[in-house]
């Protein structure tokens, strides 16, 4: 584990009134140059600028600006510091960073004197091996060349659901209305719709999609080919279809 910045140790932290924390010298936020796994650790006290030795309850927050620019609270831990404890060390768990993500740490007190309060916070770059559990970018694209083949992969068994819908999805039929004859609000004909075996469709429940009809649902009662057109009969509608009007049959 490395360390990427270890902050210039403070003496005057005002904690008792929220205080955004030095991390680089002066600088109180630290703007990452590459894609990093990031782990911080706060020390909170120091020599000559204890913590109130009353107990107390202490509040760490990790603000993370990533490179779009939208500032978010990404870790926050509470510390109940025992009556005479002088000291606090506080560790975020590790996270991913990319370039450009500008890190802000906050600390709080309920103690009134933790007015003047020294400490340091580091900024350390985490190899993954030292860790378990976390997620980095790339990982789940780490497979052998080999590792999906036909042999070893059967989307029937792996994605039953998802090839059930790409199947129900294929038997959709989609046609258009055609007003060569001219449409009713129980029969119509659409002019891409060539099935030649009558009553092919019967049963089936067409929905249009577009036209004065949109979103409205009827079941096909008989269907035959007339001409080069597939003409169907349905049970009633409430307005006739228009011509290029479309809809599906599922």
């Amino acid at each position: 584990m490395d360390t990427i910045c270890t902050g210039t140790e403070q003496s005057d932290w005002d904690l008792a009134a929220s205080e955004q924390l030095e991390i680089d010298a002066a600088n109180t936020s630290f703007a990452l140059v590459a894609d990093r796994l990031v782990k911080i650790e706060v020390q909170l006290g120091s020599a000559g600028n204890l913590l109130a030795a009353a107990g107390t309850l202490l509040a760490v927050i990790v603000k993370v600006t990533p490179d779009t620019g939208d500032k978010c609270v990404f870790q926050q831990k509470q510390m109940n510091l025992p009556a005479g404890e002088t000291l606090a060390f506080i560790s975020f768990e590790p996270f991913w960073a990319a370039n450009g993500t500008v890190i802000e740490v906050h600390a709080k007190s309920t103690a009134a004197a933790d007015s003047s309060v020294g400490g340091k916070v580091w900024v350390r770059d985490v190899a993954p091996a030292d860790i378990s559990g976390v997620a980095v970018p790339g990982d789940e694209m780490a497979l052998e060349d080999d590792a999906i083949t036909s042999a070893k992969f059967d989307e029937s068994s792996a994605y039953p659901v998802t090839l059930a819908m790409k199947e129900a999805g294929a038997s959709i039929v989609r046609g258009t209305i055609d007003d060569t004859v001219g449409p009713t609000t129980t029969e119509f004909e659409a002019d891409d719709i060539t099935e030649a075996t009558a009553d092919h469709f019967i049963g089936r429940i067409i929905i249009f999609v577009t036209g004065v009809l949109q979103y409205q649902q009827t079941d096909i009662t008989d269907y035959a080919l007339n001409g080069v057109r597939g003409h169907f009969t349905v049970t009633a509608l409430t307005e006739a279809p228009s011509n290029n009007d479309t809809f599906v049959i599922v």
